[in-house]
C-alpha cells in the first residue's frame, strides 16, 4: 500500500477487485476503509506488534506473513490467545547477494524461520513458502547494460 496510500487511489483499486499488501493495522483499517476485502489483505512486514497481530487474525486478513522465528512463536502465542487458526506465510530469505553491497544480503541462519516451520503446522495452516531474492541495488552501468 506504500506508494498508494489515498483513500480516493484505494477505492479505484478496490472497484477493480485489487487486494492490498499492508505493514500495519493502520494499512489495515484504511484497506477496509477503501472497500477492499479482508481476504484480499495480506499483513507483512517487521516489527508487527502482537495487538496487530490480533487486529490482522480477528479481521480475517488473507494471511499473515511470517519475518521471522521470533515473530512466529508471538503469531502463534496470540492465535492461540485468540483461539484461532490464521494462514500464514513464511518469508524464507535464502543467503544470496547481488554483489552490489554486503548490507543486502539476506537470508543469515539467525534471521530463517525455516527451522520452525514443522512446530508450527499442529498449530497453524501455511499456505505456501515464499522466498524473497531482493530488492537489489545494482550498479549503475549493470543497469544501463540492462536497456541495451
Amino acid at each position: 500500500m506504500k506508494a498508494n496510500s489515498n483513500l480516493s487511489v484505494l477505492k479505484v483499486l478496490a472497484g477493480e477487485g485489487l487486494g492490498a499488501d499492508t505493514v500495519s493495522e493502520g494499512e489495515i483499517r484504511r484497506a477496509l476503509a477503501a472497500g477492499i476485502a479482508p481476504e484480499k489483505i495480506v499483513f507483512s512486514g517487521v516489527g508487527k506488534t502482537d495487538t496487530e497481530l490480533a487486529f490482522a487474525i480477528r479481521t480475517g486478513v488473507l494471511e499473515i506473513n511470517v519475518e521471522s522465528a521470533a515473530e512466529l512463536d508471538r503469531l502463534i502465542a496470540v492465535a492461540a490467545g485468540l483461539g484461532a487458526r490464521p494462514d500464514i506465510v513464511f518469508r524464507v530469505n535464502p543467503r544470496v547477494g547481488s554483489g552490489a553491497h554486503a548490507k543486502i544480503t539476506t537470508g543469515a541462519p539467525a534471521t530463517s524461520s525455516v527451522r520452525r516451520w514443522r512446530r508450527s503446522w499442529p498449530s497453524m495452516p501455511v499456505r505456501q513458502p515464499r522466498t524473497m531474492c531482493g530488492p537489489w541495488v545494482w550498479p549503475a552501468t549493470s543497469a544501463a547494460r540492462s536497456r541495451n
